[in-house]
């Protein structure tokens, strides 16, 4: 890993209120995120969508499109923290005006020095561009409870249930491409007028 120059100020939004990292300024609300954000001059504001419901999910994305928005945090570097790539949600950020995603799996001790390093170099790893381009576009996401979604394969009649095998062999990773059911798709009778808008 590079050396960093300087110790950037940072501002971390996440739902574990208990959450304390050394060189992180930590809130665990959106609304004190965006209070804290406008009011002092933070190098990166990152926001965590790690356990959180599905309607505190589109909460958050409405604080990170107020954040692109807003001309006191628009110049403001934004990356969000996300525990997988779900397309819909990538989707949303990007059209939310956010560039970068960081996937992680949980928030650990390393969290400020990954921070610290991608608010040094921005590193085109975590374009979200590049990785939205490694999900499949036929996933289709059914919330299920306040938590949870059941995932389905729109190239399969939206009949195939999606679990992590198939998610990690072919769905969420630039091998997609390659499935079977991507190459040729068999759409449900009401969706086969949308195909080329997938492609």
């Amino acid at each position: 890993m590079g050396q960093i120059i300087k110790p950037y100020q940072i501002l971390l939004y996440t739902s574990f209120s208990d959450l304390a990292l050394e060189g992180l300024r930590v809130v665990a609300s959106p609304i004190a995120c965006l209070n804290e954000a406008t009011l002092k001059p933070f190098d990166l504001v990152a926001v965590s969508f790690h356990e959180i419901t599905l309607k505190e999910r589109d909460a958050l994305v409405e604080l990170c499109l107020v954040c692109s928005k807003n001309p006191l945090t628009s110049n403001t570097l934004l990356i969000c923290l996300v525990p997988s790539r779900h397309r819909d949600l990538l989707s949303s950020l990007k059209n939310a005006g956010v560039d970068h995603i960081m996937l992680l799996e949980s928030l650990d001790s390393s969290l400020t020095r990954r921070l610290q390093l991608f608010a040094e170099n921005r590193s085109v790893d975590y374009a979200i561009d590049r990785i939205l381009g490694e999900v499949c576009p036929y996933i289709t996401y059914i919330p299920i409870s306040r938590r949870r979604e059941m995932l389905y394969c729109r190239a399969y009649r939206d009949r195939l249930v999606l679990g992590p095998h198939l998610l990690n062999l072919y769905c969420e990773t630039r091998h997609h491409t390659e499935c079977p059911y991507y190459k040729a798709p068999k759409l449900a009778k009401a969706a086969h007028g949308k195909r080329a808008k997938l492609r």
